[in-house]
């Protein structure tokens, strides 16, 4: 059984000042059910839910400027229902824009905690309401609350294989056990100072899908990044990446049973790359400290995979990024990060996804939005590399423009 709901169009009414409440955003929940590896369930109605957001570029004047000509909020998003009520679900996420019209291009999708395991939820109400906070709160602000309904979504993702200091061996994905309990989505703590985002070159809906087997992201991340890569980058133009896909799975060694283990995903993919010839770097950055060279790489153009520990319960996942947001204290310390994902969210059935989950980690790596003892295990970051003739030619501009500024 899938069940969609509609976006419904709330707008609440707030009462705690430091806010902003004029919105019309289009929310969108639904009741997660976790399928297994084998078929079947693992929890077909599990207490995690998905939150779904879209902007419109009509609210742009509502946020606050953020001094650069752009601007910013921190959302807050409240709900309730029939077996959960005065549910902080989404906390302090940051979001900004450029302009009106991005608004129009951006949405995110938030996992939190639904309420309590076993119970079918789909098509029952869902109680919200939500607003923009000029900067991250500690205590929820008060809300009038509209109505929707919830829809269903079916989950199997997964497949990064490794070993964990404290739980030993993992492979695999969310297919083989009974999920640990949910936790509601949490962006910047109250002693945020600032944030701010770097981004992939193109909308999210523009990132080109890919259909993975089961326990297969680590060549579907890969795979996905190197086809942004292509669409991205002028050293990329003429690229073949024909059958990629099953190159790479090939090189990593992947199977439906353990997935990917680490060190072949990274050897599997510098085997393809070198065979291809594809002008790339690849770079495997473990420490959550060097967060900010990752964003920054992200923004300038380079493609990043995130490599996290989902938990004892579930084992380890591969996702391409799309967005990286940093937060930072009074005094300019990364207090943590959250990490926007694009993912195909049913593993092994027909289609390809590109479907969004957001990560959200402590500045020590601890994820703060899934499973028990979840993790940062890394980012691979790979950088197009100029041909040479892109070079000269890059080199010649450069001399053109020195003479034009002397002149």
């Amino acid at each position: 059984m899938k069940m969609r709901t509609m976006p419904i169009a709330i707008g609440a009414l707030l009462v705690a000042c430091g806010t902003q409440s004029s919105f019309a955003l289009s929310l969108q929940s639904s009741q997660i059910g976790w399928l297994a590896d084998a078929g079947g369930y693992t929890s077909q109605f599990s207490d995690w839910g998905s939150l779904g957001i879209s902007y419109s570029s009509s609210d742009y004047s509502s946020l606050y400027d953020d001094g650069m000509g752009g601007k910013y909020g921190y959302l807050q998003v409240f709900t309730s229902n029939a077996v959960q009520s005065s549910n902080w679900a989404v906390q302090n996420m940051f979001v900004s824009f450029n302009s009106a019209g991005e608004m129009d291009l951006t949405g995110d999708n938030h996992w939190f905690d639904i309420g309590d395991s076993g119970f079918n939820l789909v098509g029952s109400t869902m109680n919200y309401g939500y607003a923009f906070t000029s900067s991250p709160v500690n205590v929820a602000p008060s809300l009038n609350i509209a109505a929707g309904s919830i829809g269903y979504q079916e989950v199997l993702i997964g497949g990064a294989a490794g070993v964990d200091p404290d739980d030993g061996a993992f492979s695999g994905g969310t297919g083989t056990k009974t999920p640990p309990v949910a936790k509601n989505a949490k962006g910047g703590g109250a002693a945020a100072g600032t944030s701010e985002k770097k981004r992939i070159k193109i909308k999210d809906g523009d990132v080109p899908a890919i259909k993975e087997d089961k326990n297969h992201c680590g060549p579907g991340s890969v795979t996905k990044s190197l086809e942004y890569l292509k669409k991205t980058s002028p050293f990329f133009s003429k690229i073949d990446l024909t059958g990629g896909y099953n190159d790479l799975k090939a090189n990593m060694e992947t199977n439906e049973t353990d997935g990917t283990f680490l060190n072949k995903w990274l050897a599997g993919k510098r085997k393809y790359t070198a065979d291809k010839k594809i002008p790339v770097t690849t770079e495997y950055i473990s420490d959550p400290a060097k967060i900010l060279d990752v964003a920054k790489c992200l923004g300038d153009g380079a493609d990043v995979e995130l490599f996290v520990y989902q938990g004892k319960e579930w084992g380890g996942h591969f996702a391409f990024t799309s967005e990286i947001i940093i937060h930072k204290d009074a005094m300019g310390k990364v207090t943590g990060f959250d990490v926007k994902t694009l993912n195909d969210l049913i593993q092994g059935d027909a289609n390809a996804g590109n479907d969004l989950i957001t990560y959200s980690f402590d500045a020590t790596g601890k994820c703060t939005s899934h499973g028990t003892n979840a993790k940062l295990y890394g980012f691979m970051v790979e950088k197009p590399v100029p041909e040479p003739a892109t070079l000269i030619t890059l080199g010649v501009g450069m001399v053109a423009a020195l003479r034009r500024r002397k002149k």
